[in-house]
């Protein structure tokens, strides 16, 4: 981007909490360096000792992620771990469904499309990303199953399923247009 005086300037990234479990404490100027290139500036870095089985994170520090986003309206939160789809799903729904939540798969995958240059780099980046979200897709509409029912009379259908079959037909056709180049 150039302004009024022709000079370079960065693009303004988004906010983010950094969530690191604490064994890679010892990294974490390079964590924060591939955040920042992924493009989201970390507002504050939480430490974890170890995964929780329902949110990946504890009460305590559910309640602190919490109060982080809601005060300084933040929609990114990045995890630098492997994430289950369950701990995605219970993130989303005490964070709010807008907030995105980036493991670290998802953020090396951003950073990869952002420098990729070729069709078949950037097709190859879709399809990892798109199989990374089939199984979160998959547990939301277990999750909807699980609760409340389609309206009375209705097609029966949740419209995540139709979104997991959309990425399923995404995939596929993906798929053969990388195997045709």
């Amino acid at each position: 981007m150039n302004n009024r005086n022709g000079i370079k300037s960065q693009p303004i990234k988004d906010g983010a909490v950094l969530v690191v479990p604490k064994s890679e404490k010892r990294f974490i100027d390079e964590i924060v360096a591939l955040v920042r290139e992924a493009g989201y500036e970390p507002i504050r870095v939480i430490y974890v000792s170890e995964s929780n089985s329902a949110c990946y994170l504890g009460k305590g520090k559910l309640d602190e992620l919490t109060k982080l986003t809601a005060d300084n309206n933040l929609k990114n939160v990045v995890i630098y771990d492997d994430v289950k789809p369950r701990h995605v799903f219970c993130l989303k729904k005490r964070l709010g469904f807008d907030v995105e939540i980036l493991d670290k798969t998802l953020l090396i995958l951003k950073i990869f499309e952002s420098h990729a240059g070729s069709r078949d780099a950037k097709i190859q980046i879709e399809l990892a990303r798109l199989r990374h979200t089939l199984p979160i897709v998959k547990e939301f509409i277990n999750k909807a199953k699980t609760g409340e029912l389609p309206g009375f009379l209705s097609s029966g259908e949740y419209l995540t399923e139709s979104y997991y079959k959309h990425i399923r037909r995404r995939i596929s056709r993906l798929t053969k247009e990388l195997e045709y180049i």
